[in-house]
């Protein structure tokens, strides 16, 4: 039977899956360090969500996606300001 409302390690399971993705697109293999840096926790904290030990918090996955809008921002005003 389908369930709507996932419970939290599926939820969290989402949360990192989506937090990489961004990551990888917005500064490739080396996103870790660096978008740990942007929403401001230790790189260690992420390697534990990768390795299953802990789990992001909907603040986390906010923050990050908040990071990838001003990252899309940027390049929008870079390209509307292309000649």
């Amino acid at each position: 039977m389908y369930n709507a409302y996932p419970d939290n390690s599926d939820v969290a399971e989402l949360r990192i899956v989506a937090i990489e993705r961004i990551g990888l697109a917005i500064y490739g293999d080396l996103w870790i360090g660096k978008i740990a840096s942007d929403i401001g926790i230790g790189h260690q904290k992420i390697r534990r969500w990768l390795a299953g030990k802990s789990n992001p918090g909907a603040h986390d996955l906010k923050l990050v996606l908040l990071v990838a809008r001003y990252h899309a921002a940027r390049v929008m005003r870079a390209i509307e300001a292309a000649p």
